[in-house]
């Protein structure tokens, strides 16, 4: 997935991402910084869907984000190499039969976004971030906050 062959900023060319949850803290810059990378990224929340693009060919420096009119999550899944969900809530479910088959399903919640039928159709299922993982952002955004 992550063609260590390109230079850096293109490394996800040609692969499409979906992340659920557009927040400011993880689900927003996580889709900007796929996008830079080269990715094609899906933002999806309960305002519909955002495509951060870093747009034609692999030139651009920065990414670029166009609204998907009329574009619902059932749109983005089965385009997606990558789901990526952060919706806190016990109630939201990835919908499985929606997805790629083959595609990594990666969870940053505190809740299970994914039902377990999800290990069946992904080829690679992240279940939830560390407490490592939680702790590095939270020492990135104090050394943030100090400067």
């Amino acid at each position: 997935m992550y063609n260590t062959i390109l230079p850096y900023g293109n490394r996800l060319y040609g692969h499409s991402i979906t992340v659920v949850n557009r927040s400011e803290v993880v689900g927003r810059p996580l889709a900007a910084l796929l996008a830079n990378d080269g990715a094609s990224v899906y933002s999806v929340d309960v305002d519909g869907v955002q495509q951060f693009t870093r747009g034609e060919g692999i030139k651009k420096r920065r990414h670029e984000v166009v609204e998907k009119e009329a574009w619902a999550l059932e749109d983005c899944l089965p385009l997606s190499d990558v789901v990526i969900t952060g919706v806190p809530g016990k109630a939201f479910k990835i919908p499985t039969n929606l997805l790629k088959e083959g595609a990594v399903c990666i969870n940053f919640s505190t809740d299970k976004n994914f039902g377990p039928e999800v290990k069946d159709r992904a080829s690679i299922y992240v279940p939830a971030i560390g407490k490592v993982t939680i702790i590095v952002l939270l020492r990135n955004l104090l050394v943030w906050a100090a400067q």
